[in-house]
């Protein structure tokens, strides 16, 4: 549902709201500190707050900028599109130094007792894309609710809460192996057979670090690895919350807690 339905004196007060909540948050550093750059035109931090503004205006960024609204974007859509394709800006860094701003503020708040309630949340949920053609790593991912192999992403999501609020710290696609034996015997055709597969990318960028981890690391590694990455970035918590499914003892042997 659009929240700004069009550009006018009262669809600015909704985006006046958040560049101040914004500031209280310190995009701005937080922006810099995931490595985002912009030689010309408007900044990475007005990109940015464009980027997250078009989902108050419409249901995505295509939509918004085709909306009355679409002033209150920075830049035209294809600009915004090119630098949100950018290889070196680190989204995943991004949440977790925005969520960090907020989460200093709740810790402040909070008493020793509430404190000992801290803890890592993680979810593993479906995004279906059954029209999907050449989706750059959409492949066959078994549905548990559903039964059947879909076409498109399993999604994992992490979160940190103290009983009341919530912080969303990131989420990671990732993509089922196709060129297994145990994938071939199941499907004889791939989801997206004429996907678009992007090569030549830096080992360095943090696009091609995540497509290694969509395509090579698994659930249970992503879930240490992440808690470490929460630690080292000032998080802290108690306990760690997720599916019965990821409950086994290698996983919890490991768990830095």
């Amino acid at each position: 549902m659009s929240i700004l339905h069009n550009n006018s004196k009262e669809s600015q007060c909704y985006v006046n709201p958040l560049c101040k909540f914004f500031k209280k948050l310190q995009l701005k550093r937080c922006v810099t500190r995931a490595g985002f750059k912009k030689k010309r035109g408007p900044s990475d931090n007005d990109m940015i707050v464009g980027a997250i503004s078009s989902g108050f205006i419409a249901e995505n960024l295509h939509a918004a900028a085709n909306s009355s609204a679409s002033k209150l974007l920075p830049v035209c859509e294809s600009s915004m599109y090119r630098f949100m394709e950018g290889t070196n800006g680190n989204l995943e860094q991004l949440s977790l130094n925005i969520a960090h701003e907020a989460y200093k503020k709740i810790d402040a708040l909070n008493s020793s007792r509430e404190k000992s309630r801290y803890c890592f949340v993680f979810d593993d949920s479906i995004l279906e894309y059954p029209k999907a053609k050449k989706m750059e790593l959409c492949t066959w991912t078994f549905d548990h609710n559903e039964g059947c192999s879909v076409r498109g992403y399993s999604c994992l999501q992490m979160g940190w809460t103290d009983g009341e609020s919530y912080l969303p710290l990131g989420s990671k696609l990732l993509a089922s192996d196709e060129e297994s034996e145990s994938f071939q015997k199941k499907h004889t055709q791939k989801a997206c057979p004429d996907a678009i597969c992007k090569t030549g990318l830096d080992k360095r960028t943090h696009a091609s670090q995540i497509r290694t981890e969509a395509e090579e690391r698994t659930k249970p590694e992503l879930v240490v690895s992440w808690i470490k990455r929460a630690i080292k970035n000032g998080f802290k918590a108690s306990y760690v919350l997720f599916d019965s499914w990821f409950n086994y003892e290698s996983l919890l042997k490991i768990l830095p807690l």
